[in-house]
């Protein structure tokens, strides 16, 4: 249980009386996102980061039996502050690990809004390569960027550490298995927010799912089974990605995750997978994959990712 509401001190140091106040939307946040709204996902999952408690909303989503911050007890022991009810915003800003990388409200927001199903509003124009205009929530990407790379800072082990990513009824392209592939998604950086058409792309992906970018997202568990679960359907795709150091890691965002059982990692912008030539086909039988699907082959591609 977090201790943050009476620790009294702000990240510099700074001796603030009383509970942390409740911050509201930071700029840039605010030229993304307009007052939130119950009516469309994005606005509620923005309504519920950014002014609701922890495990307060009883709204359930595919990826979870459990509502966000909740487990089977309710709301989870490590998303109560020291007075026993949920976190609120401010309590995530004051956590060890935010203060520890230096992330400010707005950073705090956008990567605890990640972990939501407002991703899919955040990674599917990253991967529309036709698309002319600007990211319609460029403010925000271009924050969770920077709070990415700012988190990998407090994994500074150079130990190797193994992730997975499932992809449901998707293959890898030829040309993915020969030279790897750029992935664009999950955030973008400051410079590139309207260039997509114009930048180097290597499909990593075939498959009917590819065309419908926004169930993906870029982002990584240290867990096999939640990425298997992630990858059953009529074709399955597991990436392993071998990391060496914390530098080719991606981020560990459990701590602020609204779904902290998954053991997410997410990686920036143009991180470059790069195959192993390991590659090795499973079978899954029924009652081992999630949703009781029959007998299923699960192609496992062993990857090497780099950070830009």
């Amino acid at each position: 249980m977090w201790r943050c509401r009476d620790s009294g001190k702000d990240a510099k140091g700074t001796r603030h009386p009383g509970p942390h106040p409740s911050p509201s939307l930071p700029h840039p946040l605010r030229t993304s996102f307009p007052y939130p709204s119950s009516t469309q996902p994005k606005q509620e999952c923005l309504e519920y980061v950014l002014h609701q408690r922890a495990g307060s909303s009883s709204l359930l989503f595919p990826n979870s039996p459990y509502p966000r911050d909740c487990d089977a007890g309710g709301t989870r022991t490590d998303r109560k502050a020291a007075d026993g009810l949920g976190c609120v915003l401010a309590d995530f800003v004051y956590s060890k690990e935010a203060r520890q990388a230096e992330l400010t409200t707005a950073h705090v927001l956008a990567l605890r809004l990640y972990s939501t199903a407002a991703f899919k509003a955040l990674n599917a124009p990253l991967r529309n390569f036709e698309r002319t205009e600007a990211h319609p929530l460029a403010a925000t990407v271009c924050v969770l960027a920077e709070g990415i790379k700012k988190l990998r800072a407090l994994d500074t082990e150079n130990r190797p550490v193994d992730l997975w990513r499932g992809m449901r009824n998707l293959s890898a392209s030829d040309t993915f298995e020969e030279s790897g592939g750029t992935e664009f998604a999950v955030v973008l950086s400051r410079t590139q927010t309207v260039a997509f058409p114009q930048l180097p792309y290597t499909p990593l992906l075939k498959g009917p799912g590819f065309e419908s970018p926004a169930e993906g997202k870029m982002s990584t568990t240290l867990d096999p089974v939640v990425a298997v679960k992630y990858a059953m359907g009529a074709s399955s795709l597991l990436f392993k990605l071998r990391t060496d150091s914390f530098m080719d890691r991606g981020a560990d965002i459990a701590f602020l995750s609204a779904f902290p059982s998954e053991r997410e990692y997410v990686f920036p912008p143009l991180t470059y997978l790069k195959p192993t030539g390991r590659t090795e086909t499973i079978q899954i039988d029924v009652g081992e994959a999630a949703n009781g699907s029959p007998k299923t082959a699960l192609t496992v591609i062993e990857v090497q990712p780099h950070v830009v």
